[in-house]
């Protein structure tokens, strides 16, 4: 993280790192069957994509257009399409949703598990269910407020 709280050089690191892999990876793709090639791209692409991607959430279109980038060039490794081709019917031939869809499903499931018992208790006890005072057309609306919690 940097001083601008920003992301840039966490972003910067996950492209330079994962294009590294993509080109070795297009060169090695010849000679390896699709399943072994959706390995590698899960093991060296992937996993740096979802690594955190939690805290990206709220980040600018700018950042977030860089990581969209690193996954547009797995796909089109993936499925060995050209550059020219829309990613769009690619990422869905995959099934992979498109990194600002990742973020928000990574902090939904994130609040998800926290209100089932499932996620980090230290979550779970900042999140509490919003009561009205008095009834309203929204209270089949399940709504949540954070606790305030002071640090002195």
């Amino acid at each position: 993280m940097d001083s601008d709280l920003n992301f840039g050089s966490h972003i910067k690191f996950i492209n330079k790192s994962a294009f590294y892999h993509l080109k070795n990876m297009t060169r090695i793709r010849d000679f390896m069957s699709n399943k072994d090639l959706e390995k590698l791209g899960h093991a060296f692409v992937s996993s740096r994509l979802d690594y955190c991607n939690g805290l990206f959430s709220g980040l600018s279109k700018k950042a977030v257009r860089k990581i969209q980038m690193i996954q547009n060039a797995a796909a089109r490794v993936r499925t060995k399409t050209k550059k020219a081709e829309h990613n769009t019917p690619i990422l869905k031939s995959l099934y992979w949703l498109p990194v600002c869809q990742r973020i928000d499903f990574k902090v939904s499931l994130l609040v998800h598990k926290s209100l089932d018992g499932a996620g980090p208790k230290y979550i779970s006890h900042l999140l509490m269910q919003y009561e009205a005072s008095r009834p309203l057309r929204s209270v089949l609306v399940y709504s949540l407020f954070l606790k305030l919690v002071l640090t002195w």
